[in-house]
């Protein structure tokens, strides 16, 4: 429950938004694969995991941003990790213009009784 015990990157970087608009789609397999990249899982089983590493998001599919403004927050600690995360977090998110027609998908498919 103490979240001041776990541990912490020793820097954080944002994610900016290259343009103003609305998230309309985001690639979530290359952004599993930005974060593992960074450290937060395995490439190979022989790989370490780094508990501190890891993306947060501050913004949503469907949701409006400003350009510059930050979607996700970057905690690393690996420097030379940086750009490439960067990179494949910004091809997988695609930002639309406003006016650009979108569904935000179902989160409920059917309950079960």
């Amino acid at each position: 429950d103490d979240l001041s015990k776990m541990p912490t990157a020793a820097h954080t970087a944002p994610l900016l938004a290259t343009r103003a608009g609305r998230i309309t789609h985001m690639q979530t397999r290359e952004i599993g694969i930005a974060s593992t990249a960074l450290g937060a899982g395995r490439r190979k089983k022989e790989d370490d995991v780094d508990p501190a590493v890891g993306l947060v998001f501050h913004k949503r599919l469907g949701d409006t941003v400003d350009a510059g403004e930050a979607i996700a927050t970057i905690h690393y600690n690996q420097p030379e990790l940086l750009d490439d995360c960067v990179a494949r977090l910004t091809s997988a998110i695609t930002i639309s213009d406003l006016d650009a027609p979108f569904e935000a998908p179902t989160l409920i498919l059917e309950r079960l009784s």
